[in-house]
């Protein structure tokens, strides 16, 4: 639905499930037998992996309510500027009520043979302008305009949002565990667990925002999440004790868990209008998710893993600036409606 945070970050707990439970599988596989442990798991893996395929290229989408760029419904076919079977039957039904008697009494042979041409003209005419374009031209303008929600700043706060997300997730879940082994402070049997209370807290997370997004809106929720992974970010590079390592970590994953599924729902207005939106937001964002573990490596290498830390806490920090940011466009646009 427009503007609910509460489907997509339904499906979003499947993924911290099964980020959860891959661990204790694999756990299984290596008990079954610890010199092909790792095979059986690569292999229920391939299995999985496969099922998931095959389920999506079954999996059916009502489109039929997805405006086009004409602001028209999948029943209307703009593109050959004819009716769609509902307006023809609507269309069908008035002539039988207005003009049957009429024709009639005048004689169908004559309003066949002199008004069908006039009849198809004006027609045609006010199908081409209620549709405001046709064939070429039609097809020039969706071009012209395929890319113009990069000139949307709705779209651009919320892609910065997914970017930061993102980075700190990547960066998290590849290096959180290094980060504890690195302060000195913790065990390495305690370190090996953080990712697992990550993804846990991820998960608790997550089942929260579709909670919450029954009567809180993305803009708000976003505002909390964001800040909230400020906040915690900058407390866990800073902690020297366990207790709020582990207390930052679990407000980590609390905060950064529906950060992602709400901000596309926050932007629902610009994906529903441009096609091409989610693609190439779904494919910048993965991009940033990829080099911020890299980045941090090159860091860690260069200084230490805690520097990478320190820039990771910028990063939150541009992810809070950026739901404010989000909240002042969402109050301008409400503004401007109203006047």
């Amino acid at each position: 639905a427009e503007g609910d945070a509460g489907p997509i970050n339904s499906l979003h707990i499947f993924f911290a499930i099964g980020a959860c439970l891959a661990p204790f599988l694999a756990l299984l596989m290596t008990g079954i037998s610890a010199e092909k442990g790792w095979l059986y798991a690569l292999t229920v893996s391939a299995i999985l992996a496969a099922v998931a395929v095959v389920a999506g290229i079954f999996v059916k989408m009502d489109l039929t309510n997805v405006p086009d760029d004409a602001g028209h419904s999948a029943g209307h076919d703009a593109d050959r500027g004819t009716f769609s079977d509902t307006d023809a039957k609507a269309g069908v039904d008035a002539e039988v009520k207005t003009g049957a008697d009429a024709e009639a009494k005048t004689g169908f042979d004559v309003d066949a043979k002199t008004g069908f041409d006039a009849d198809a003209k004006a027609g045609f005419d006010a199908g081409a302008k209620a549709v405001g374009r046709t064939g070429k031209d039609h097809a020039a303008a969706i071009q012209e305009k395929s890319l113009a929600f990069f000139r949307e700043p709705l779209f651009l706060w919320t892609l910065l949002m997914g970017i930061c997300d993102q980075a700190l997730e990547s960066s998290l879940m590849g290096w959180l565990t290094t980060y504890y082994l690195e302060t000195g402070i913790v065990s390495e049997q305690v370190s090996q667990l953080t990712t697992s209370l990550l993804w846990f807290a991820f998960l608790i997370g997550r089942i929260i925002c579709v909670i919450i997004a029954m009567k809180w809106q993305p803009k708000k929720m976003l505002l909390l999440m964001g800040t909230g992974t400020a906040v915690f970010m900058i407390m866990l590079t800073l902690s020297m004790h366990v207790s709020l390592l582990l207390i930052s970590t679990i407000g980590l994953g609390l905060c950064l868990s529906g950060v992602y599924g709400t901000a596309v729902s926050n932007a629902s207005e610009v994906f529903a209008r441009y096609p091409s939106a989610m693609g190439l937001y779904v494919t910048i964002a993965g991009i940033g998710g990829a080099a911020a573990p890299a980045a941090i490596g090159w860091l860690s290498d260069l200084f230490n893993v805690r520097i990478g830390f320190y820039v990771l806490a910028v990063v939150a920090v541009v992810l809070t600036f950026a739901v404010v940011m989000n909240m002042r466009i969402k109050h301008e646009s409400v503004s401007t409606s109203k006047a």
